[in-house]
């Protein structure tokens, strides 16, 4: 990282190398459940500035006279630019402090969020969402760089969907939490205490969570669990530069591209749900704001309980073929989709049951 404003975000030199075995091991146990919660929290508070316009929108449409198409070209514009900057971010979470590097993203996300709320306009609020799109995707390379560096591979997958829970428990929250407050202090306040609570949880990261083992005087989690050093450890990773490893291990891997393509198509309609299913549960199907709202939020919390059996399935039923899985869980989260879309049903509850069994099968994959 280069010197200068910003030389803070570099990553953590290494200290002396603790020696005593018994304290090491101590210290490795503390810190590894300490950073596994860290990230947990800090990025279920990116959740909270993420989908806060989820239950304000079909307020603000109503206000401003907005049209669905503008609201749509916002949404999308920030997909875009969260797409494009967790890329990018990607490669400079590799190289940073994920310490300094998340609570730096979440703490903007969450100013932006406060400028959102004070707006008035849909120029401006396209300015401030498409912003938040940016910061957003400064959130999940310091948890990536932190896996890698606290677990060991064989025990990747347990701790990635641990982390990856703070997902649908971030979303609910923020729904739920908004779905209250809108009716009580206005659609503003959708943005305002969402923020708030996200400076808070960055500094929470900015006290909780560490860079390397290495940076505590402890070794690299390869060798304290016996294990063989990641391929840019290695000496076939360090033949080549960090660009040539993701162009041969990410671009000209086949598996990613597909895996890719397959994800695609999954956050279209995770996304859709969690940013237009409170506005259709109200104008289609005659549900008020906060039931939409717990409707939504409980979309993401059977999620939970999806990504946990799909994983025993993968594991029991299907010898760890995922895909099989996969196709299966996508195949089941169309039907429930098409049967809330296309069955005029005013149920709360039956279509609460449609939406939450689409949640169920749409975090399995």
């Amino acid at each position: 990282m280069p010197k200068g404003i910003f030389s803070f975000l570099g990553v953590a030199p290494d200290i002396p190398r603790i020696t005593d075995p018994e304290k090491m091991r101590k210290m490795y146990r503390y810190w590894r459940v300490r950073v596994m919660y860290a990230m947990l929290i800090g990025y279920m508070g990116f959740y909270f500035v993420r989908k806060s316009l989820a239950v304000a929108m079909p307020v603000i449409e109503k206000e401003f006279n907005i049209p669905k198409a503008h609201l749509g070209l916002i949404l999308t514009a920030f997909g875009v630019t969260y797409g494009v900057s967790k890329f990018i971010n990607g490669f400079a979470g590799d190289r940073t402090n994920p310490r300094y590097f998340m609570a730096l993203g979440l703490v903007s996300s969450a100013i932006i969020n406060v400028f959102f709320g004070l707006s008035s306009g849909v120029i401006a609020f396209a300015i401030f969402w498409i912003l938040n799109g940016w910061f957003q995707g400064m959130g999940w390379a310091p948890c990536s760089r932190t896996l890698v560096n606290w677990f060991a591979a064989k025990e990747r997958g347990v701790k990635f969907s641990i982390t990856n829970s703070a997902v649908s428990i971030g979303a609910s929250g923020v729904v739920f939490l908004n779905g209250f407050l809108i009716v009580r202090y206005g659609w503003r306040s959708c943005f305002f205490v969402p923020a708030a609570i996200a400076i808070l949880v960055s500094l929470f990261i900015l006290n909780r969570l560490r860079d390397r083992p290495q940076s505590l005087g402890l070794p690299p989690v390869e060798e304290y669990m016996g294990e063989e050093a990641d391929i840019s450890d290695t000496a076939e990773g360090k033949q080549y530069t960090y660009k040539e490893i993701v162009v041969k291990y990410i671009f000209k891997n086949p598996g990613m591209w597909i895996v890719s393509f397959a994800n695609l198509f999954v956050y279209v309609i995770r996304y859709s749900v969690l940013d237009w299913g409170t506005t259709f549960l109200m104008e289609s199907k005659g549900v008020d704001i906060t039931q939409a709202a717990w409707i939504v939020g409980g979309y993401e919390l059977t999620g939970i309980a999806g990504m946990l059996v799909g994983g025993w399935a993968m594991d029991k039923l299907f010898k760890g073929f995922g895909g099989r899985t996969c196709a299966i869980y996508m195949a089941l989260c169309a039907l429930f989709i098409f049967l809330f879309w296309r069955l005029p049903i005013q149920s709360v509850m039956l279509n609460g049951l449609l939406i939450w069994g689409a949640g169920f099968m749409i975090y399995g994959p």
